[in-house]
């Protein structure tokens, strides 16, 4: 459950023969444009400036890239004449080191539910902070924003629920996201 003020995580997956993650870093800018999905809208709707998206190659490679914050929050998608459908603003943070690919998050247990795979055509959608935090690790890449001493807690704490979702996918593992929540959860400036 997200907190009033709490960062919120997200994905955002767009087909990179649109836009791609060397474009959106190229131009230091991202705005989607053209995203006709409920859903999606509704998502775009709650996203708030500085929170974290994670962008997802769609359709060509199917794979994590880089990592976005949000710059300018919901307003209309220029590219539509219905006011109600809309789209945000985004910079580029940081590149992932390494792609996750979706075969990557199908095989790891800890992640059955990811969003990507229960909702593949939504373009916009939540992570908890241990799906974000667990693709970063996957992604051999810190959580961004986060100082350098909480870098390892954090890790320590997605590999205690990997390894415990591979020994038995039904483990409870509220405690330990709990405690994830509160290193990477921090209060917008």
């Amino acid at each position: 459950m997200q907190q009033a003020g709490k960062k919120k995580f997200w994905l955002v997956k767009f087909a990179p023969f649109r836009t791609s993650w060397d474009d959106i870093v190229k131009a230091g800018s991202f705005t989607p444009r053209g995203i006709r999905c409920p859903q999606a809208r509704n998502n775009l709707a709650r996203m708030a400036v500085g929170d974290l998206a994670l962008f997802f190659h769609s359709q060509e490679h199917r794979c994590f890239t880089g990592i976005l914050t949000v710059t300018r929050a919901a307003y209309p998608d220029p590219t539509s004449a219905d006011p109600r459908w809309l789209t945000c603003d985004f910079a580029p943070l940081q590149t992932l080191a390494d792609p996750v690919s979706l075969a990557q998050i199908k095989s790891n247990p800890a992640l059955a539910n990811f969003p990507l795979i229960r909702q593949p055509r939504v373009a916009v959608l939540p992570l908890t902070a241990f799906e974000c935090a667990a693709i970063l690790r996957l992604a051999s890449t810190p959580f961004p924003a986060v100082p350098t001493a909480k870098q390892k807690p954090i890790a320590t704490l997605v590999d205690r629920i990997l390894t415990a979702k591979r020994t038995n996918p039904a483990a409870d593992i509220i405690s330990i996201e709990t405690d994830l929540d509160a290193l990477v959860n921090f209060r917008r400036r």
